[in-house]
């Protein structure tokens, strides 16, 4: 097969023709007045943090007292938490800071005791897989301080966390705001020129953007996939990194054509087995694909039958099979004109039809120029070459070769020079031969321009 047909193949076998298709709505993209889930809400310490007074409100002296006592037993349990690191310590000495802070909330030493203790606390349950807990840590974390309001690293380990509970929605919520404050580091360290920083905090915003892609992907909301892909694009500063995103955008892509996940799953499988060479899996896998779209007008049905086409003259050599598999589209094109996608699948049976009539042509010319025929019945990009291939078998009818060469002749734009050249020495041979000196001249001419 000469290279540019291998390349045409190649090319449409693994990455499909994918025409726009129109986008699912997506979800809702601005989620800052979102409610948390009720078991967030309920949270007493989350109650009392929503309504806490003013931070800069000076307790009495009676409160004062019970604060510093609370205080001083939490310490306590801190510092033997500190020795033995045993986290029934942190536990014990939680309440005791809580209850400190309740009565002075204005103390900064209270306030970082707990900060500490749930931080720590929360790292804990994140570890045990105890997302519940540590949602609940996360969401009294980000309420303790203005600060802790705005800081973008809480919002991503809260995204993530109720990303492994299948709270997709909050986890959309919380990696949209982690951008949101992310923007603000990343451009001061912009305004200070400062590379380093640039470089690290740029790895952050990317690891933020692939945590709301991968919650796009899981509520099936592949138009918003590929709206996060592009933002992410510019953060990705590596090779392995913008391979990631061509992959997300690649599974997207799929998925809109597709309008089904298990259709582009089952598309991602089928490239894993071609790639480890189990042709045999593969094919079973297509059959799988075909299947899940039963009518031949269905332009998912039509697609999936041109690659599993493509794939069997490619990887298995079934050339034939290839062929019969398209030709009911072939031969319905009128009753099939309204399938968006049928002009592919016929650029696709006109190519195996040529390349398979090529193979023929030292061992069976007649059947070579069958196939050349039978690669004409659709209208397609490769008519132009398929039609040179018949003026090649034709040299015996002048009549056929200049009918041929003068259709061919229309369609010269899509002709290589060197092709047009023996394009208009088999005209001027043709026209020659059925006496027609004019014709013949005018070819000359054309001919002697080429050589120019």
């Amino acid at each position: 097969m000469c290279s540019w047909i291998r390349a045409v193949v190649y090319v449409s076998f693994f990455f499909g023709v994918y025409e726009a298709y129109p986008q699912q709505p997506s979800v809702r993209t601005d989620l800052e007045g979102l409610a948390n889930p009720p078991w967030v809400v309920s949270d007493s310490v989350c109650q009392w943090l929503d309504r806490a007074p003013d931070h800069r409100i000076e307790p009495s002296e009676p409160q004062k007292e019970r604060s510093l006592k609370a205080f001083g037993e939490g310490w306590k349990l801190w510092n033997q938490y500190r020795r033995s690191q045993d986290i029934q310590y942190l536990l014990k000495a939680q309440p005791y800071f809580e209850e400190a802070l309740r009565w002075d909330i204005s103390n900064e030493n209270f306030r970082t005791a707990i900060n500490a203790v749930y931080g720590l606390l929360e790292n804990h349950y994140r570890r045990e897989e105890d997302y519940e807990r540590a949602i609940l840590l996360g969401e009294r974390l980000r309420r303790l301080s203005p600060e802790n309001e705005k800081d973008y690293s809480l919002y991503l380990k809260l995204g993530q966390n109720y990303f492994q509970s299948n709270e997709i929605t909050y986890a959309l919520l919380n990696f949209q705001k982690a951008e949101k404050y992310m923007a603000i580091p990343l451009q001061n360290a912009e305004a200070a020129a400062d590379t380093a920083a640039m470089s690290r905090l740029k790895n952050v915003m990317f690891n933020i953007l692939v945590s709301q892609i991968r919650a796009y992907e899981a509520i099936a909301r592949p138009g918003d996939v590929k709206r996060i892909v592009e933002k992410a694009l510019v953060y990705a500063e590596d090779e392995t990194k913008r391979r990631n995103l061509d992959y997300f955008k690649y599974r997207s892509n799929g998925w809109l054509f597709w309008e089904d996940k298990e259709a582009m799953e089952i598309e991602i499988e089928i490239g894993r087995r071609i790639s480890e060479k189990k042709y045999e899996e593969a094919g079973d896998l297509y059959e799988k694909l075909c299947s899940k779209f039963p009518s031949i007008e269905d332009k998912r049905r039509v697609e999936a039958e041109r690659r599993y086409a493509l794939f069997e003259y490619q990887y298995l050599s079934l050339n034939d099979q290839a062929i019969r598999r398209l030709l009911p589209w072939a031969l319905g094109k009128d009753t099939l004109s309204h399938v968006g996608n049928i002009r592919e699948l016929s650029n696709t049976f006109s190519l195996l039809c040529y390349n398979h009539g090529r193979e023929l042509m030292d061992e069976n010319r007649f059947a070579a120029y069958c196939y050349f025929r039978q690669g004409l019945i659709v209208p397609s990009d490769f008519s132009s070459k398929i039609k040179l291939a018949l003026l090649g078998l034709s040299q015996n009818d002048p009549r056929e070769m200049i009918r041929l060469g003068a259709d061919v002749w229309e369609e010269r734009a899509d002709l290589t020079d060197t092709e047009r050249r023996w394009l208009c020495q088999q005209l001027i041979l043709a026209f020659k031969r059925s006496g027609n000196p004019e014709e013949t001249r005018r070819y000359f001419e054309e001919y002697q321009r080429l050589l120019e």
